[in-house]
């Protein structure tokens, strides 16, 4: 199982981002280690990787090390001074739940205040003479 401790990680980070993910779409009301730990062992049981005892108490660390990491990066996004300006500009909008998304989908960083310049182009050409009407969407429709 060593060499497979980097991806048991990876996976572990990426089903908290999942997670994470979901609780913003109100999909889910909190992360849940179970969920992590059954589709982890499920996965590499498919993958007819050996899995031994001390699995649960391994993917427990990176759960816990990854989830105090995520949620400590969705807290400073609340309180970073661009993006409450960002939120001040857009009061209909839920601003700081789509920086939290970019932000867990790793495709900004709030530390640049660039990538808030490129959110805020973003809104504007969404909102440029329209009336935001929320519809259900899955990628699966198209």
């Amino acid at each position: 199982m060593s060499k497979n401790l980097f991806s048991l990680e990876t996976r572990v980070k990426n089903a908290l981002v999942k997670q994470n993910i979901e609780k913003l779409l109100g999909k889910r009301k909190q992360n849940s280690f179970e969920k992590v730990y059954s589709t982890i062992k499920v996965g590499l049981e498919k993958s007819n990787v050996a899995v031994d005892d001390k699995l649960g108490f391994t993917i427990n660390y990176y759960y816990n090390k990854h989830k105090q990491a995520l949620l400590m990066k969705l807290i400073r996004s609340k309180k970073n001074p661009y993006v409450l300006k960002l939120e001040e500009s857009y009061p209909n909008l839920e601003v700081i739940k789509a920086v939290q998304y970019l932000l867990l989908k790793e495709m900004i960083s709030t530390k640049k205040k660039s990538d808030i310049e490129i959110i805020d182009n973003f809104i504007k050409i969404l909102t440029k003479n329209k009336t935001i009407i929320p519809n259900d969407f899955e990628v699966d429709e198209l």
